[in-house]
């Protein structure tokens, strides 16, 4: 894909309107019951359909992590003691 070809706005498009489709998908469906779990799933969709990949991106997830990690029962009353038992 480059400047010269003539369908470079199709292939735009293409690879644009998925992203577009998942990510207000997921807005519909998780915005109002799962915000942090919105916000991560919303960043992963945004990455993993971008033409680049940077480093900014892993900060991005990173940033997120510790507003998901509740929601998904990463932290419990005993997670020090889950730990130990996994070790």
């Amino acid at each position: 894909l480059d400047y010269t070809n003539p369908n470079k706005d199709v292939m735009g498009l293409v690879s644009f309107v998925p992203q577009a489709v998942l990510v207000a998908s997921v807005s519909l469906v998780y915005a109002r019951k799962n915000l942090p779990l919105c916000l991560y799933l919303q960043t992963a969709i945004f990455v993993t359909f971008n033409k680049v990949c940077t480093g900014q991106y892993f900060v991005w997830y990173m940033s997120v992590m510790p507003l998901l990690g509740p929601s998904l029962k990463f932290f419990s009353e005993n997670y020090h003691l889950q730990k130990v038992e996994v070790w």
